[in-house]
This record gives C-alpha cells, sequence and structure tokens, in this order.
C-alpha cells in the first residue's frame, strides 16, 4: 500500500491515532454467488420452508393432466419447449404445478422453480425483478461449470444484478451456457462426458402464477424473455407456465415471434373437469 505521506517533508506529529482504510475492490472480493443468493427470492422455491405445506393434488386425482406434463418434460427431444397451463382461480394450477415439481425431484431431475403469490409473506414473491436472478442461482447449483462462470461474472461487475431483466438473463444464463469455456470447466469438474452423453435429457423449470407478478409489463416482458432464453440455450429445457389466462398474457403468446418459432404446448384447465380427470 502506498504511503499516505509520500513526496512530504519538514513536519512533525506528535500524538493521534491514524487508521487508513481503503474499500478498493470490497465489491469485487466478495462472492459472486453471495450476492446472486442476496437478490434471490429463496422463499418462492418449490421446497422453500417459508411455502408451510402447499398446495398439492390429492392422490390418485388430476392423473390425465400430470402423465401429459411429465411426458413432455421426459421427452428427449431436444427442440425448445415452453408449456402454457392456464385456469381461472381455483382451477389447480399451484397444486399441480408443485406436485409435478416434486415429482421431477424424486425422479432425480434438475428442477428450477418460483411460484408468485401476492398474499405470500414475503412480499419479493410477487417482485419480477427476483426471478432471474432466483432460477439463476437455481441452476448455478445444478451445473458446476455455469456456476463457475456465473459467479466470475458477478464478482467482475456486482453492478451486473442491478441491470435490466433481460440484461440479466443474458449475462447470467444464456451467454454462460453457450461459453466455450463452459465446457473446459466442465471438464475440469469431471462432468463433460454426463454433459455430451446426457447432453439431450431436458430439464425442468417451473415459474407458477404469473399473473400474480407485480405489473402486467413486467409479466410479458418476463414471458418473453424466458422464450427467448430456452430459444438460445444449448440444453434442452422445459419450461412450464401457469397462470390466469389473462388477454394480456394471452396476447404475448399469440404474437410473439419467439413463441412462432419455439415448440408451445398449452393445457387450458378451464376445459376438464378436476373430478373426472382421473
Amino acid at each position: 500500500m502506498p504511503s499516505m505521506f509520500t513526496n512530504s517533508k519538514d513536519f512533525q506529529i506528535n500524538g493521534g491515532q491514524f487508521i487508513v482504510s481503503s474499500n478498493k475492490g470490497e465489491a469485487h472480493s466478495q462472492n459472486g454467488l453471495d450476492l446472486l443468493l442476496k437478490r434471490s427470492t429463496l422463499a418462492a422455491r418449490l421446497d422453500s420452508k417459508e411455502r408451510n405445506d402447499p398446495a398439492r393434488c390429492h392422490p390418485n386425482t388430476r392423473a390425465a393432466v400430470i402423465r401429459e406434463v411429465m411426458d413432455w418434460i421426459r421427452s428427449e427431444d431436444p427442440s425448445p419447449s415452453m408449456m402454457w397451463m392456464r385456469g381461472p382461480a381455483g382451477a389447480g394450477k399451484t397444486a399441480l404445478a408443485q406436485s409435478i415439481g416434486e415429482l421431477c425431484q424424486k425422479e432425480e431431475e434438475r428442477v428450477a422453480s418460483f411460484f408468485f403469490s401476492r398474499t405470500a409473506v414475503s412480499s419479493n414473491q410477487s417482485d419480477g425483478g427476483t426471478l432471474i436472478p432466483t432460477i439463476a442461482y437455481q441452476l448455478a447449483l445444478s451445473y458446476p461449470e455455469a456456476k463457475f462462470l456465473i459467479r466470475r461474472r458477478i464478482e467482475k461487475d456486482p453492478s451486473l444484478l442491478e441491470l435490466s431483466n433481460r440484461t440479466i438473463m443474458e449475462k447470467l444464463l444464456i451467454e454462460p451456457f453457450n461459453s466455450w469455456l463452459s465446457v473446459i470447466v466442465c471438464w475440469i469438474t469431471a462432468t463433460f462426458v454426463f454433459r455430451w452423453m446426457g447432453w439431450s435429457r431436458p430439464r425442468f423449470i417451473v415459474i407458477d402464477g404469473l399473473d400474480e407478478c407485480r405489473g402486467e409489463e413486467t409479466q410479458c416482458e418476463l414471458l418473453k424473455i424466458s422464450g427467448r432464453a430456452i430459444q438460445l440455450l444449448p440444453r434442452p429445457f422445459r419450461v412450464l407456465i401457469t397462470s390466469r389466462p389473462e388477454s394480456h398474457i394471452q396476447r404475448t403468446f399469440e404474437h410473439e415471434e419467439t413463441f412462432q418459432i419455439i415448440d408451445l404446448k398449452q393445457i387450458d384447465l378451464g376445459d376438464l373437469n378436476a373430478e373426472q380427470d382421473i
């Protein structure tokens, strides 16, 4: 560290106490994943303790819907795909999303999740600004090669987490997963063989209650960003979106170019009888 008296002369100091401190690089010294965690809403995760006793499907109910969704998730079709499950309040969207997510966990599928809620104790569960950091944090824990790159990206520029949702998605998910460094880190962490042998196996992301995210514009933006992400990610992800059949969400699916390119599945729970769906 350079002296605080560099090039000084002809002076005296009698007594006193001097404290020299520097915060240069302080933010950069923090662990990138810790910074990402602070911007995440873990209370919105599938298995969060704050979602105590979440709604689930009763045994032997909604079997046809669950089977349809699980067949879609298990498919080894490498094409990017999204499913929109819509229905009115009380149609069982969240219970289905929870049950399907837990079933994937039992089958040791990699699952990332976010359950929006306007009535949750954590106000962040309706904040669209925490969706992408929360998903990115979960994927970083699941993929060692992505974990390294995401952490390094944030440590290099912590202000990244203050940027737009689209930019965060580009910098923390699309670019790391497409980087040539991903292959190198994958090899170093001994997941290289798994990655290439299991390349075509899809991974599951569930975003429940999109209509409970604050702001219609934010809802549409997150929908567009999610569609673009699965189109550009090298791994075949399956993204399940659940919501009420709001007109602005319907228009986004119908008119956004991304959804004309990717494989879009739809399930309308309003057309199904929950009790007869066995």
